[in-house]
């Protein structure tokens, strides 16, 4: 005779950190008892200090499990883009019976740690810079590594990255950068050959802006590489309107504006004549470029120009341009053509 024990109370504990590494680690948890009902959901939450069992959403970074979990089953997950420091995690699950948290884990992430060197290799089967698999070692590059981006090589970076040594964009790589806040940290970033960084397309005032922003001690863009961000600004018109971004141009003919003032269309230089027909408003510091173009406006069958994107560089070393760096608006469109965006470099 078989008995199998079935717990009354739907329970979960959370188990030991294991393979714990300079920006890694792997959390785990058991579900001690289901109740007696299927389906049981668990999730893993962590952060620097405990959240309390009030919510989910009252911990920073929360991770689903998914809903199939029984009595008895062991689960883990691993995080990455830790820092230098200690963690702590609780397990949550719920089923048709109620809900459970665990006790509180804890575990530090090791500070002083010999760097290493990450190369994409893009074994996850996506190009996202922070998923598992994608690098030639466990987890992503964390604080004093170095990361090699190489030929052939697309990557899509949606987060700030660590504290790097080094980046190396090489060959034809190709980083994406989403996202307003992302921001590129390295000591030394380099991007030889026909290596580009670049932003995602144009945006509309109903989506996530996006930029380049580099913090670095020193940059070098070799012969024939680019940071690239044409026409990757504000949006042109989608249909019979004005284009998009505070510069944005009116609907007949209006050229996007950003440092002056747009080219309007039966008016004197965009500053008179309808609105309609008006070019851009200028907007931005001359001083201080960091704002993306804004797009064209168009009101038939036709094209409009998008704006430039932005690009900002902040160094504490030099900055060694033999490679380009443009932020150009669309320039021949039917309508209304897009503003340049903004190129700030600060050394």
């Amino acid at each position: 005779i078989v008995r199998y024990l079935i717990s009354s109370y739907l329970m979960v504990d959370s188990l030991s950190a294991t393979s714990i590494g300079p920006n890694y680690a792997t959390v785990n948890g058991l579900l001690t008892g289901d109740g007696g009902a299927a389906n049981t959901e668990i999730v893993f939450c962590w952060g620097f200090t405990d959240a309390g069992t009030g919510a989910t959403s009252d911990w920073p970074n929360v991770v689903s499990m998914g809903n199939s979990w029984q009595q008895d089953d062991q689960f883990s997950t691993n995080i990455t883009g830790l820092l230098g420091s200690s963690y702590v995690y609780r397990c949550y699950a719920t089923n048709t019976t109620g809900w459970d948290w665990s006790s509180t884990q804890n575990f530090q992430v090791p500070t002083n740690v010999i760097p290493r060197t990450f190369t994409w290799d893009g074994g996850a089967g996506n190009n996202d810079w922070c998923a598992d698999g994608n690098w030639d070692l466990t987890g992503s590059p964390g604080n004093t590594d170095t990361a090699i981006i190489g030929n052939g090589v697309t990557v899509l970076l949606t987060n700030s990255t660590a504290s790097l040594n080094t980046l190396l964009i090489s060959g034809s790589g190709l980083l994406i950068c989403s996202n307003w806040a992302t921001r590129i940290n390295a000591t030394t970033i380099i991007v030889t050959n026909t290596a580009k960084i670049t932003l995602p397309g144009a945006y509309t005032n109903d989506v996530m802006s996006n930029r380049v922003w580099i913090a670095c001690g020193d940059l070098t863009i070799a012969s024939g590489a680019t940071i690239d961000v044409d026409e990757k600004g504000w949006s042109s018109a989608i249909d019979n309107t004005a284009g998009f971004g505070p510069g944005a141009g009116g609907k007949i003919y209006g050229g996007g504006g950003y440092g002056g003032r747009g080219a309007g269309y039966g008016g004197d230089p965009g500053s008179t004549g309808s609105a309609d027909s008006m070019g851009g408003k200028p907007y931005g510091l001359i001083e201080e470029p960091v704002d993306p173009g804004s797009g064209g406006g168009k009101n038939e069958a036709g094209s409009a120009g998008n704006g430039g994107g932005a690009v900002f560089i902040d160094a504490t070393g030099q900055v060694t341009v033999h490679g380009t760096i443009t932020a150009n608006g669309t320039p021949i469109v039917s309508w209304g053509g897009g503003s340049g965006g903004g190129i700030c470099i600060k050394c």
